[in-house]
């Protein structure tokens, strides 16, 4: 997963696409696949913008906790925050009536959804 530098992400996938085929270019994943049959996956985080009208959170913290927990962990996370009257959206953070609460770190979502912060190791359930 990537933090995009200043200038965006576009030089890094370029550079993918010198030795392999990509199997998908979106706006926040792209995936390509090295002649060797390896396929690399990149989640690209959207960096936090701060001006004097508005700011804009990151979402690398979401992005890592969902891609670094099992399938049956993230689910049981969906589901908690469903308890909460919350939405945990593991592309975007979590949220109350349609305002992001936390996604830039994996302990301000933990800590939205009320739980106490768990390792990556960890994150079995």
């Amino acid at each position: 997963m990537v933090l995009p530098r200043p200038g965006g992400i576009e030089p890094l996938k370029a550079r993918c696409l010198r030795k392999a085929a990509a199997v998908k270019n979106g706006e926040q994943e792209f995936v390509c696949r090295l002649t060797n049959g390896v396929q690399l996956d990149v989640w690209i985080a959207r960096p936090a913008t701060r001006d004097l009208l508005s700011a804009t959170e990151s979402n690398y913290g979401t992005l890592f906790l969902c891609r670094t927990g099992s399938v049956q962990h993230n689910i049981f996370l969906v589901e908690h925050a469903k308890k909460l009257g919350l939405v945990w959206k593991p592309h975007d953070g979590v949220f109350h009536c349609g305002n992001l609460l936390a996604s830039e770190t994996e302990e301000e979502i933990f800590a939205a959804l009320g739980l106490k912060f768990v390792e990556p190791e960890r994150r079995e359930k």
